[in-house]
C-alpha cells in the first residue's frame, strides 16, 4: 500500500496451469495421507484384542511347558539319585529361593542390585 492517491494496488495474477496442477496433487497426496492414516488405525484397533490374546495364550504355553520340564526333570533326578542328593537338592532350591526374594525385596526397596553370587555348599554337603 502506498499514500499516493493514484497508486493502485494491482490484483495477484491468477494462479498458472501448472501451479493448479501442483495445489490439486498435494490436496490428492494429503487425502491420500489421511485415508491411509485412518485405515491404519482402523486395523491396529482391530488387531489390538487378538494381538493380546495371542500374547496370553504365548505366555500360557511358555508357563506350561517350564513347569512341565521342571516337574519331569525333578521327578526323575528324585528317584535316580540317593538320598543325599535330594537332600542337597532341596538345601539348594530352598538356598534359590530364599536368594530371590531378597533380590525381589531390594527391588521393591529401589535398590536394584543384581544378586549375590550363589552361597557355597553347606559342609554337609558331599564333595563334588
Amino acid at each position: 500500500m502506498s499514500d499516493d492517491p493514484h497508486y493502485q494496488e494491482t490484483p495477484p495474477p491468477p494462479p498458472s496451469a501448472s501451479k493448479r496442477a501442483f495445489e490439486d496433487l498435494k490436496d490428492a497426496a494429503r487425502r491420500a495421507w489421511e485415508e491411509t492414516v485412518r485405515e491404519a488405525k482402523q486395523r491396529a484397533d482391530g488387531a489390538a484384542p487378538k494381538l493380546k490374546e495371542e500374547l496370553k495364550r504365548a505366555a500360557n504355553e511358555l508357563i506350561y511347558d517350564l513347569s512341565y520340564a521342571t516337574q519331569f526333570t525333578s521327578t526323575l533326578a528324585k528317584n535316580a539319585v540317593p538320598d543325599v542328593t535330594a537332600t542337597a537338592s532341596q538345601n539348594g532350591a530352598a538356598a534359590g529361593k530364599e536368594a530371590a526374594e531378597e533380590y525381589l525385596r531390594k527391588r521393591r526397596e529401589g535398590k536394584t542390585a543384581p544378586p549375590e553370587e550363589p552361597m557355597d555348599p553347606p559342609e554337609s554337603a558331599p564333595a563334588s
